[in-house]
């Protein structure tokens, strides 16, 4: 560990861009959860002023603890380190100088003779119960253990089925304050009191009705979560209230975790949201190769590398005579695909070598057997997400389920497995029940964040000293337009990819595969026969017989309900597509679809390498963990979830005229208890927008509007289970 901690200060220093003052010098810090800034503008700026940023918390190396909210397992590290609001870093550097921590105490002026918060949450009513009184069973754990990355819960939202979202975006400089609104709007407004919570550029999250359920462990080691909080509930409750207060416990040692309508609830939900992290990554990195892009030309270290390298190879084959000097003639166009493998896993072995070839899945369950909610049926859930795979549903509903004939013995789902546990069976995004039975020995391993974004810069900045013809696609994916470098240095597109993969694994220690094509989508379908670890280059003259063999789910913009479409025309390959006249796809699909399907079954892509794709929309959803028990328990989380929308537009400076109100709502024959817990269960999903007369980014004048399309759908508050 202390090599790993060396090794990442050492990074922090080659990262250093150049003083602007020295005001942090001698402080360390160390970020809790989230905070406005991000974590990553706080390490910036400690870069730029002076100081040091420790991804691990460490009471021999971090000076002030930097957070915006402290659950009560913390609590005790007040007594022993100074933590303080982020304000404190961003007013000091406003102010040229290091300003006293004590007026950004997140605690205030806390003593021992004023107990604060810690005895407020341990007293209890005289009709409660004392359930259990918990106490640490490893305080002695070493200091050095004490590492928030080691135990994170995660409540992800999977789904885009429900989601706030603003459309027909401006950039920030267009006219007019948008208070233009109907007075109805500004009449049904509840003023309630917001979060202070930020979050940047997050897209549109996968589909899939799932969601992880809590690990039952907190943030931090049991050195950290010390509590002598007592935990109590009414003796009068029902087994079902009390099993949903064990169930949120987790442990003993355990708070209740946030439900929707609760101060922390959306503060909690995108700290440990895993999907918040990727698509948080995802966007800061686009911003990263939009502005290397702006800056205009500049050196390309990779490139004298990869330029030696081909000499090197050239000599070699006895080929010396065929090298010239100078820029070498115009090359055929060149997309790459760079993926690194089983990107969550690879990075996890990085401390763990021991796992190497063993069956490994990164996810937050241990696989046990989960316990029945009561009031729960999870056979007819079971049976309505078959029907609806079966097409026998109509309309738009979904379910906590996954896929037909799955057990659901553990409904936590697996986020990343090794090549070694892909053999037995196991895929990404199944239940820890089902891959255990396909896999005995499967090894779990908990996910880390810090590391993942990391390396995912290392990736970056590495393809980034080659070229910045780069589209970013995710924090561990990319596609490159390698024509100008493949030109400019007289190498082949496979000299490349090798020079590439060894570089990332000499600087990560994580492989990565590459797949080359004259096009996007010939480059993605290469990379699948790539894998894992190696490359593969499909030539403009292969590309027809080569894409024949390939599923049409692997196209562009096929999904579940096309593929059924195609299924029904008796379509299931590339090839079979390639025989469907094109005026029959596009009676089936539309002119526009129909078109794109024809030119893709041929292996034609006339897509760009894009670094700055314009966005369209910004949106915020949560589909796990909404249960308002009444009315203004809704309207203030439409609140909060509207000044979310708020960060978000201001992160990316645009403003929005058109708004989308989706709810979740739980189908009228459909249990009121999930078989998932907190999950949204079986659900009718409910749309309904308005355009704003003027473009705007108002966080209020969002939610009010938000609050009167939510009023017009006229909905039971406790029947919403996701927004």
């Amino acid at each position: 560990m202390d090599a790993k901690r060396q090794k990442l200060s050492d990074q922090f220093d080659v990262d250093r861009k150049g003083l602007h003052s020295n005001i942090f010098s001698g402080v360390a810090i160390y970020v809790n959860g989230y905070t406005t800034p991000s974590s990553d503008e706080l390490r910036r700026l400690m870069q730029q002023h002076g100081g040091r940023y420790e991804l691990y918390l460490s009471r021999k190396r971090v000076t002030h603890v930097i957070a915006s909210n402290l659950p009560n397992s913390k609590f005790k590290l007040a007594s022993t380190m100074v933590i303080v609001k982020p304000d404190w870093i961003t007013e000091s550097v406003k102010a040229g100088k290091r300003l006293s921590h004590i007026p950004y105490l997140l605690l205030g002026n806390q003593s021992k003779l004023q107990p604060g918060l810690k005895s407020l949450a341990s007293g209890k009513s005289a009709s409660a119960t004392t359930v259990q009184e918990t106490h640490s069973l490893a305080g002695n754990i070493p200091e050095d253990k004490f590492n928030c990355d080691k135990q994170k819960r995660c409540l992800p939202c999977r789904s885009p089925d429900t989601s706030m979202k603003l459309q027909n975006l401006h950039d920030d400089g267009v006219s007019g304050t948008g208070n233009h609104f109907p007075r109805s709007a500004r009449e049904n407004c509840d003023k309630t009191p917001t979060n202070d919570f930020e979050h940047k550029n997050v897209k549109s999250c996968m589909s899939s009705d799932l969601l992880i359920t809590p690990n039952p462990t907190d943030e931090l080691n049991a050195d950290d979560s010390e509590s002598d909080t007592d935990i109590v509930y009414n003796s009068d409750e029902d087994d079902s209230t009390k099993y949903l207060i064990a169930k949120a416990m987790g442990s003993p040692q355990r708070k209740p975790m946030a439900v929707a309508g609760e101060n922390n609830f959306l503060n909690e939900f995108y700290s440990n949201s895993r999907l918040h992290h990727i698509s948080k990554w995802g966007a800061e990195l686009k911003a990263y190769v939009a502005e290397i892009q702006k800056r205009g030309n500049c050196t390309f270290p990779g490139r004298e590398k990869l330029r030696q390298s081909h000499v090197d190879r050239a000599v070699q084959m006895g080929l010396s005579e065929t090298l010239t000097s100078g820029r070498h003639g115009a090359c055929e166009k060149t997309i790459m695909h760079v993926d690194m493998d089983s990107f969550f896993v690879s990075v996890g072995l990085l401390t763990r070598p021991e796992l190497r070839d063993l069956p490994v899945a990164v996810t937050h369950s241990k696989g046990q057997a989960s316990k029945v909610n009561p009031g729960s049926n999870l056979a007819w859930e079971k049976s309505q997400w078959q029907k609806k795979r079966q097409g026998k549903l109509k309309g738009e509903s979904t379910a906590d389920a996954k896929a037909k004939g799955q057990t659901f013995n553990s409904m936590a789902e697996i986020a990343s497995c090794s090549y070694q546990a892909r053999k037995a069976g196991v895929k990404n995004g199944m239940f820890m029940g089902q891959a255990l039975k396909l896999c005995p020995d499967l090894k779990t391993i908990p996910y880390d964040f810090d590391e993942y974004n990391r390396v995912s810069r290392v990736l970056y900045d590495l393809v980034a000293s080659y070229t910045h013809d780069i589209e970013a696609v995710s924090c561990d994916e990319m596609f490159i337009d390698a024509t100008d470098i493949l030109t400019d240095t007289g190498a082949t597109a496979m000299e490349l990819a090798s020079v590439l993969r060894a570089d990332l694994m000499e600087q990560t220690s994580c492989p990565a595969s590459v797949g080359i094509g004259p096009n996007i989508l010939l480059a993605r379908l290469a990379t699948r026969k790539a894998k894992p670890n190696g490359q593969h280059q499909v030539q403009s003259s292969e590309a027809r017989d080569f894409i024949r063999d390939q599923s049409v789910r692997d196209l562009p913009g096929v999904g579940y309900s096309m593929s059924h479409k195609l299924a029904r025309m008796s379509v299931h390959t590339c090839g079979q597509l390639q025989a469907v006249p094109l005026a029959a796809l596009q009676r089936e699909f539309g002119p526009k679809t129909g078109e794109s399907l024809h030119q893709f079954s041929l292996g034609l892509d006339s897509r760009e390498v894009r670094g700055n794709k314009q966005r369209k929309s910004v949106s915020a959803e949560v589909n796990y963990g909404i249960r308002f028990s009444k009315e203004s328990e809704a309207l203030r989380f439409l609140q909060d979830l509207s000044l979310e929308v708020k960060r978000r537009l201001d992160a990316i400076k645009v403003k929005g005229r058109s708004i989308t109100l989706k709810l979740m709502v739980r189908r009228p024959d459909a249990p009121v208890e999930t078989a998932k817990f907190m999950g949204h269960g079986i659900c009718n999903t409910l749309n309904k927008s308005s355009n704003l007369p003027v473009a705007t980014n108002d966080g209020n004048l969002i939610a009010r509007e938000v609050i009167s399309l939510y009023r017009a759908q006229k909905v039971t508050a406790s029947d919403v289970r996701g927004v």
